[in-house]
């Protein structure tokens, strides 16, 4: 790595650097100086762009493709209306934050990591059992096909679940990734027309985030919610473009 790292550094066009990072995905980096560097043990990947804006986000919009703008047929707008449904009628504590009651419609904006995450782990589980299931929370017919798309589904949306824990263990984190493991296999027997999809990075990575869990604990001690948030804050401070101006 630190070798296609210093091939980036010496490298004399930005062409040239442009194919060595599509190649290899190295740049260089000042921390190479380091004689003890390695990012492969000193940089973690975020969990909240890896798994909510990443994976959950696939899952929903390219997988299930919950989005009215790829609808069309009358079934889908079926399960968008219901999701909504839930949404609207589910009574949640007063610290779980709100979601966009129009979810999948264009008018909703763009989902955030924390809305995505609420949608995974609350409000679709309990509208994709009651959709494809019964009202009373009963599952689909075993072995339809219903069943076999709510079991992928859930596998992704429990490894959620137990990745955003408070506390964890080596117990838990070997059940996450043993459901991602699930959600992965299944992912193109079961849905078939992803194979047509752009290979994601962020697939092999979220493997990863086992080995950081065990090495850093709770990804909310690490994850980037809190350096988004000051973000969110600089942002709104007004600099008149000066630095240090008001």
């Amino acid at each position: 790595m630190q070798c296609c790292a210093e091939a980036w550094r010496d490298a004399l066009t930005s062409t040239e650097r442009e194919k060595l990072f599509k190649d290899h995905g190295v740049r260089w980096s000042e921390l190479w100086r380091l004689p003890y560097w390695d990012p492969t043990q000193m940089l973690v990947i975020d969990s909240m762009h890896c798994i909510l804006e990443g994976l959950v986000h696939y899952h929903c919009l390219h997988v299930l493709e919950i989005d009215i703008n790829k609808a069309g047929k009358a079934r889908k707008m079926a399960t968008i209306e219901h999701i909504q449904a839930v949404i609207k009628d589910t009574t949640t504590p007063s610290w779980v934050n709100s979601v966009p009651a129009n979810y999948g419609a264009a008018s909703a904006g763009t989902i955030k990591a924390d809305e995505w995450r609420t949608l995974s782990t609350i409000y679709l589980p309990i509208a994709l059992v009651t959709l494809w299931g019964d009202d009373d929370g009963h599952s689909p017919a075993e072995g339809s096909r219903s069943l076999e798309v709510l079991d992928h589904t859930m596998a992704l949306f429990q490894a959620v679940t137990v990745v955003c824990r408070y506390t964890m263990n080596l117990g838990r984190a070997t059940t996450y990734r043993t459901l991602l493991k699930t959600w992965v296999d299944g992912l193109y027997s079961v849905h078939p027309h992803t194979k047509n999809h752009h290979k994601r990075p962020n697939v092999h990575a979220a493997f990863h985030l086992y080995d950081f869990i065990l090495a850093f604990g709770p990804v909310m001690s690490w994850w980037c919610f809190p350096f988004e948030r000051l973000i969110g804050t600089l942002q709104k401070t007004h600099t008149n473009n000066h630095v240090g101006g008001t």
